[in-house]
């Protein structure tokens, strides 16, 4: 906020506002807060941030409280009757508490809307006429207006991009978080080999992969395996055409826990593999090694996706091209730094990367090897410890 000159930082989209205040529905149907179900949190230069939220989500607070000393403001209705004739259970009586707001002892009042909750908030704040950075990914035009109508003197930046440069590097905590993510998917990929056998589908197997997942407590986010020539066509439904011996598997595979996402890929075949598919899927490999051995503080992206490439084509893919060779993940999927061409972000300490070597040819097929590292002090960690090579099933 010092070096933009900001007074404050409002977060708007989901991913923000669970960076900076550990609050996540983890609901899909209210991600984006459609309907005008907007979650804030307000972040001033000096003094104790608040969450703005709607008086009916004030349950989830009941189970997982706010980071910190945040303060917590709360918008709109919710009825919910209380039985007379039945004792409340201590969580009960907290959540009733907590919905029945206002707080005498808040920094502000319970508000009519989320408009009003701001503008309260970021006047108690003394910011109605302050330099201050609105996430402007999780409001419309329209809310973005009435602030300004309605605080007339204040001057708004886009903080989006801010926020999300802010999330490159991860504490320890959240590399532990992403660990959690990828020993999951590990477990769910081996359990997606095991399964394989001539006569399955597609199908079958994501359902393996759903079920390890969820079994262990995360949620399936990325569920893409495909079998034969068709593993080319990524990013679709799961067919039914049943596996048959020869078959190239491509698993490109994450989960999220706790807020934290994985992804990662790994190659396999029913049966020997031909000549072409060791050779393209060892090219794939020697230059996804290549540029993981890159990594070092201060190496730059653009350094990383040029090892990668200029690995590929030396050893067996001479047309080899691809935009990107790879991307930060955190809280989003695809987090800040992107490895690719052109990329001047540079690796810091903190920073966990995906990197990823895939290939994808009609009436061949697709391979992937993809790996989450860590950068530390003086190079890198995998947190993906699963085995990279081809595996014949």
């Amino acid at each position: 906020m010092s070096e933009e000159g900001w007074q404050g930082v409002v977060a708007t989209h989901p991913v923000n506002v669970a960076y900076l205040s550990g609050f996540d529905l983890q609901m899909e149907s209210l991600e984006l807060y459609a309907g005008g179900h907007w979650v804030f949190v307000v972040v001033p230069s000096r003094g104790v941030g608040t969450l703005i939220l709607p008086v009916s989500d004030v349950f989830r607070l009941a189970y997982e409280p706010c980071l910190g000393d945040l303060n917590v403001v709360t918008y709109g209705r919710y009825n919910i009757r209380t039985d007379a004739k039945c004792e409340l259970s201590e969580l009960e009586r907290s959540v009733r508490s907590m919905a029945s707001r206002p707080d005498p002892d808040a920094l502000i009042g319970h508000a009519k809307d989320a408009i009003s909750a701001l503008v309260s908030c970021l006047s108690a704040y003394g910011m109605e006429s302050a330099a201050i950075g609105v996430d402007e990914m999780g409001v419309s035009g329209r809310f973005t207006h009435e602030l300004t109508v309605s605080l007339k003197d204040i001057r708004i930046a886009g903080a989006y991009d801010t926020l999300r440069e802010v999330r490159m590097t991860k504490t320890s905590q959240e590399v532990e978080l992403l660990r959690a993510a990828v020993d999951i998917t590990e477990r769910a990929i081996k359990r997606v080999m095991d399964s394989v056998r001539p006569g399955v589908s597609e199908q079958d197997l994501v359902r393996e992969l759903k079920l390890e997942m969820t079994e262990c407590g995360a949620s399936p986010s990325l569920w893409y395996v495909g079998a034969g020539r068709e593993s080319a066509l990524i990013d679709r439904e799961p067919s039914d055409r049943p596996v048959e011996v020869g078959d190239v598997i491509q698993i490109d595979v994450g989960c999220k826990v706790s807020g934290y996402f994985s992804d990662l890929g790994r190659t396999a075949v029913l049966g020997r593999p031909s000549e072409k598919m060791k050779t393209y899927y060892g090219a794939c490999l020697e230059a996804q090694q290549a540029a993981i051995g890159s990594i070092r503080p201060g190496a730059e992206c653009s350094e990383l996706y040029r090892e990668a490439i200029n690995t590929v084509r030396r050893r067996g893919i001479a047309h080899y091209d691809r935009a990107g060779c790879g991307h930060g993940i955190g809280m989003d999927p695809y987090d800040l730094p992107i490895i690719g061409e052109g990329c001047k972000w540079k690796l810091q300490e903190g920073m966990v990367i995906n990197v990823e070597v895939p290939y994808r040819e009609f009436g061949f097929g697709g391979l992937q090897i993809e790996d989450t590292v860590e950068v530390t002090e003086d190079g890198f960690r995998y947190l993906s410890t699963l085995d990279r090579e081809l595996a014949c099933l």
